[in-house]
């Protein structure tokens, strides 16, 4: 094991001196040190290795496979990865505990227009839902409000209902879900309940409440978070096509102004 006090470290350098092919690397602790170092003192290369050492330190990962998949990334992309094999190390099988993680995938459009095209079956209370495989892409279940009928049926909870009829209660970390509104909180508790991890929405629920609609006061991120002792959410991205569906439900608020007046006169 790599020792600064031996003759193997140069620290006038900042250099440990390892014969060719030697597999000489350092304890936990002080790789833990020398990675404060900065950039100028410090190559890549052994930046990698240190975080290898460090992540064998704390829960014995293998060091070689985690060097080669580090080596595949930029100098400006290995902090990222470090804390990643980190946070790994720390906590073994679980994934990293990163929060809201933002995704740039322009497949998110093309998936809201599904959610609106279900939302427009009713064009009063415009809450549209599809849930989609994750990886391939393929839509596997839709719904839109239908509180009319049953008040806990929310366009979320519908699609949740129809992917359950088509495809059974399982696969669902594997899939995201996109809804024209940003899901209430009894919505998302369902979600949490299902472990459903990436939910893709458009208009904002005080976007919503604007338009007329009741909506309690809670984001969906406030209620995912305070499920964080047992749920780890993928992707919770707001704001997709917003100016569409913001636009469905200034819409829909003039609409039921005009058959409310209907209804009176």
């Amino acid at each position: 094991m790599f020792d600064p006090s031996r003759d193997d470290f140069d620290e006038v350098n900042h250099r440990w001196l390892c014969p060719r092919g030697a597999e000489r690397r350092p304890s936990g602790p002080v790789a833990i040190y020398l990675l404060t170092w900065p950039s100028t003192v410090l190559k890549p290369y052994e930046r990698v290795r240190l975080a290898v050492a460090v992540a064998r330190c704390l829960s014995g990962v293998a060091g070689a496979a985690l060097e080669e998949r580090c080596m595949d990334f930029g100098r400006r992309r290995f902090v990222g990865t470090l804390g990643a094999v980190v946070s790994q190390a720390a906590a073994p099988g679980t994934r990293p505990r990163s929060a809201f993680p933002r995704d740039t995938d322009g497949g998110h459009e093309r998936f809201m227009r599904l959610a609106m095209e279900q939302a427009r079956q009713n064009p009063a209370f415009p809450f549209g839902a599809v849930i989609v495989g994750t990886r391939t892409g393929e839509v596997l279940a839709g719904g839109v409000n239908a509180t009319k009928d049953n008040p806990a049926l929310h366009g979320e909870v519908v699609a949740m209902n129809d992917y359950v009829r088509r495809h059974g209660n399982h696969g669902w970390a594997d899939t995201t879900l996109y809804t024209t509104g940003e899901p209430c909180s009894m919505c998302v508790s369902a979600m949490v309940w299902a472990n459903l991890r990436r939910v893709v929405w458009g208009s904002s629920i005080d976007e919503i409440r604007r338009t007329g609609i009741h909506q309690i006061a809670l984001s969906a991120r406030e209620v995912a978070r305070s499920a964080g002792s047992f749920y780890t959410p993928e992707l919770f991205l707001g704001g997709v096509l917003a100016d569409s569906t913001d636009r469905l439900f200034q819409e829909a608020r003039r609409l039921r102004r005009r058959d409310a007046c209907g209804e009176l006169a």
